[in-house]
């Protein structure tokens, strides 16, 4: 009576929490990831709407347990597919010439071949231009392998 009332025991372990919150927001950000590959013809005044529709999508603050933040490490073992999500959202409103110069640098090995393609094609109208670039992006990746 009149103390300060005890902390309580979580229900749940936090590195159980984190686990099967992190396979549930995994898959959200890879439903995402699909949903925007999967687009034909994205219209050039669509783009924004879609970038802050995959901005305000995020839930990373659900692996948080009280108010200390999830270090990006321990964000990269839960959600994978997060890093591939913020590379898709920020690809989205870049000019072709620097979408190379990211995959020439390395930057852009979290997509496919067959990703990229899909949206270039989506992003950029069909042109001698977005040919030649899908041509270096399959060039780039066979001398990977």
């Amino acid at each position: 009576p009149g103390g300060a009332a005890p902390a309580e025991a979580p229900i749940v372990p936090v590195g159980m929490y984190r686990r099967t919150m992190g396979w549930l927001i995994n898959r959200w950000y890879n439903f995402l990831i699909r949903c925007v590959l999967n687009m034909n013809d994205i219209p050039t005044r669509q783009i924004q709407t879609i970038r802050t529709l995959l901005e305000t999508s995020n839930c990373d603050d659900l692996l948080k347990r009280g108010p200390t933040k999830v270090p990006l490490s321990a964000m990269r073992v839960y959600v994978p597919s997060k890093e591939k999500l913020s590379m898709l959202t920020d690809l989205l409103e870049l000019p072709l010439a620097d979408i190379l110069n990211l995959n020439a640098s390395g930057a852009l090995t979290r997509f496919t071949f067959e990703e990229l393609s899909q949206l270039l094609k989506a992003l950029f109208e069909d042109s001698d231009k977005l040919q030649q670039a899908l041509e270096k992006i399959k060039a780039s990746t066979l001398t990977e392998e």
